[in-house]
């Protein structure tokens, strides 16, 4: 019973992963691209999003792509200028910045939150067998 409803969450959480990979490049790479007029600095809001990892690294250029993403979408009312490589801190830095509301983004990986919240320590267990 456990065995079959484990294999169900997780082929769920496979397909809505999949899904959540996809749908911005479906959206993003459509041909209807609207022209967008030059907006004034005052409507234009800017965020910060600073992680670890380093400029060549999977997690930066999905970083760079959400951020490319949410600038067309807001048709440039929002722009997410993006700090890889530790550039404004240590990931626990990043954490106090964040909760100061000095920067907007962040992901640092669940074991730094762990300080914070000890319930997150449950998301660095490797495997959990159930029998």
């Amino acid at each position: 019973m456990y065995k079959r409803i484990i294999t169900s969450l997780i082929i769920l959480i496979c397909i809505g992963m999949i899904f959540w990979m996809l749908y911005p490049n479906i959206i993003y790479n459509t041909s209807d691209k609207k022209n967008s007029t030059p907006k004034t600095v005052s409507e234009i809001v800017q965020l910060r999003f600073g992680h670890d990892m380093p400029i060549n690294s999977a997690q930066h250029i999905a970083a760079k792509r959400y951020a490319d993403i949410i600038n067309y979408k807001s048709e440039g009312k929002i722009k997410i200028v993006v700090f890889p490589d530790q550039q404004l801190g240590t990931d626990q830095q990043m954490i106090k910045m964040a909760r100061n509301g000095q920067l907007a983004i962040t992901i640092p990986p669940t074991s730094k939150m762990t300080t914070l919240i000890p319930e997150m320590q449950i998301l660095d267990l490797p495997f959990l067998f159930l029998m």
